[in-house]
């Protein structure tokens, strides 16, 4: 309730006065954290408790710690905790845990890594995913692996105009507007779509 009004200090302070200490408990603190732009706050929770209290955290924990990291910024220790996840605390990442490294790589220009994430986990990326990488292929120029994230997603949903629009901008930016008209014209051939321009 305090968490939810804003109040991140005195939910902390609620949390600390409990005897009894777990994931269940601790979880949601991080992830108050984190959606309080206080990630590093949440971090030092995080290895607090592992220290002090020998809590073993779960792929739901790593997923909040991993969403401080990302809210923080700091691409290189959410790597080390994605690493070690089966290492250290024997637990094998899901979609969630490779969501938040591939939107870091993301918000962080690291592209290239992104897509080998991308490729490297056991799950097909979703929609949200490849958007969200889309989107970042844009904000950096990225214009070959905009064009793959684009056809990744023309092929999952090829009635969506956001991928169409995103790559015709990808390629504007970059200066290539005849480009635009022949992708699209294969892509109609491809899917027997109407033009998208």
């Amino acid at each position: 309730m305090y968490s939810k009004c804003g109040s991140i200090d005195e939910a902390r302070l609620i949390c600390d006065q409990l005897d009894h200490r777990n994931n269940i408990l601790w979880t949601p603190m991080i992830t108050v954290y984190a959606q309080g732009g206080r990630g590093e706050d949440g971090l030092e929770l995080f290895e607090l408790l592992i220290k002090e209290q020998g809590m073993r955290p779960d792929n739901i924990c790593l997923t909040a710690v991993l969403t401080a990291c990302n809210v923080a910024g700091l691409v290189d220790r959410a790597t080390e905790y994605f690493d070690k996840m089966g290492i250290k605390y024997d637990l094998i990442p899901e979609l969630d845990q490779y969501a938040c490294m591939v939107d870091l790589y993301d918000k962080t220009g690291q592209l290239t890594k992104a897509k080998k994430t991308m490729d490297e986990m056991p799950f097909e990326p979703n929609v949200v995913m490849l958007s969200s990488f889309l989107g970042s292929c844009r904000v950096y120029g990225e214009v070959q692996l905009g064009r793959e994230a684009a056809n990744q997603l023309f092929k999952m949903d090829p009635c969506s105009a956001a991928p169409y629009v995103t790559l015709a901008n990808i390629y504007a930016e970059a200066g290539m507007c005849n480009e635009v008209r022949q992708d699209f014209a294969r892509l109609k051939n491809e899917s027997h779509l109407a033009d998208p321009l």
